[in-house]
């Protein structure tokens, strides 16, 4: 991995080096034919400049003004990056099957999330729960990424990224450039799936109701 990461690395580091290169060129072209004093204003004002716009494009992330989630040194904690969608991908199969958003009920099974029982705060039928309950079909449930067969033959899944954190511990060495440029670094994230009852979809029917254990 390390060396597939070097490799990938090195025409960056490459194009890098020959950058300095042509500046070191330039400014001694200039410095031989023009003056010393030149030069050295118009480096402190380049490399001023280029450390304003870095800093204004780094204040976007750490203000969470980016579109896409980037890696940030002062941001502590999980981000949600997928519970937006998730409700609503619900609210979807409760429009169409009630015509009403909110209203299908909804079963959290072995997962203590605080900020994904906000995003449902909504739904007056949401139960959160360690198991769920013998002869229970609830219209959606939502498990940790596991394998379910219980599920799978009554209910139509599909995952998605619940939460999701920076682990700075794995970063290696030739990751340090990726992340000054792009902002990115290895992640520890927590996968759910969205289990919805096979009735709410055209053609579906409801099987029989089984046990779903931890």
């Amino acid at each position: 991995m390390v060396n597939t990461q070097a490799g990938f690395l090195s025409p960056q580091l490459a194009a890098i080096g020959i950058a300095l290169a042509i500046l070191l060129l330039a400014s001694f072209l200039v410095s031989w034919g023009w003056n010393p004093k030149v030069v050295g204003r118009g480096l402190v004002w380049g490399f001023c400049s280029a450390l304003l716009i870095y800093t204004l494009f780094a204040a976007t992330g750490a203000g969470g003004l980016r579109a896409q989630y980037t890696s940030e040194l002062w941001v502590n904690g999980q981000i949600l990056p997928q519970v937006n969608l998730v409700v609503n991908t619900i609210n979807e199969l409760s429009d169409t099957h009630i015509s009403e958003k909110n209203d299908l009920d909804v079963v959290v099974v072995g997962i203590q999330a605080p900020g994904l029982q906000w995003a449902l705060r909504r739904f007056p039928n949401l139960l959160f729960t360690p198991t769920l309950g013998v002869g229970t079909q609830p219209s959606v449930v939502i498990t940790v990424k596991e394998t379910q067969p219980v599920l799978a033959a009554t209910y139509r899944g599909d995952g998605f990224i619940l939460a999701q954190q920076p682990e700075w511990s794995l970063i290696l060495p030739t990751e340090y450039l990726p992340w000054l440029v792009y902002h990115t670094a290895p992640q520890q994230t927590q996968s759910i799936i969205l289990w919805a009852r096979a009735d709410l979809f055209p053609g579906g029917t409801l099987s029989p109701a089984t046990n779903l254990t931890p």
